[in-house]
């Protein structure tokens, strides 16, 4: 009897939930398949259906949160209009995708981070206006811009209840549009 496609979905969901609830709070050397299993309440022949093993588990996890969220970033932003993702969209992009991001990022996770990076630069690397010309030199700020956000953002992630969504938004937008000379002053 063939199982139906619903079913083998919800199935394989379970399963990776379980996985990420170990994920989040445990090193990846330590969690074993048994671990996944009994979360989700399933055999281990189960498991393997749909997985060959722990970092196949962590490497569909990472390719499906890229891939919604590519899916994301096409429906909302347009050339013209990466700023309203930001602005108008942060609030659904933290709720979706928020937790994945840093805790892929706390834990380096270095597959992750290269893929959510080139989504990045895939998406507004273009649309960036730089006042250099030379290639290498873009790259470079391109990665200063990349890490420093991510790095800001996964600080406020997990301190977001002492600074509101907004906020940071608009604390992020100075930064990007006047540098962070703009808001410090050195002591004399």
């Amino acid at each position: 009897m063939k199982k139906q496609p619903q079913i083998t979905e919800k199935t394989k969901n379970n399963l990776m939930t379980s996985f990420w609830n170990l994920y989040k709070n445990k090193d990846i050397s330590k969690i074993k398949i048994s671990n996944i299993c009994d979360k989700a309440k399933y055999e281990r022949t189960t498991f393997y259906r749909y997985f060959n093993d722990i970092s196949d588990i962590l490497t569909q996890l990472e390719d499906e949160v890229i891939n919604n969220l590519k899916k994301d970033i096409n429906n909302k932003g347009t050339p013209n209009n990466h700023q309203g993702i930001l602005c108008d969209g942060f609030k659904d992009f933290t709720n979706k995708y928020g937790e994945y991001i840093v805790y892929f990022y706390l834990k380096g996770n270095v597959n992750f981070y290269n893929k959510f990076k080139d989504l990045v630069k895939t998406d507004v690397y273009d649309y960036l206006k730089f006042s250099v010309n030379d290639e290498i030199k873009k790259d470079f700020i391109f990665e200063f811009l990349f890490s420093s956000l991510l790095n800001q953002y996964s600080y406020w992630y997990r301190h977001k209840n002492v600074m509101a969504l907004e906020s940071f938004v608009e604390l992020s937008n100075t930064i990007l549009s006047n540098g962070v000379k703009s808001i410090l002053e050195y002591k004399k």
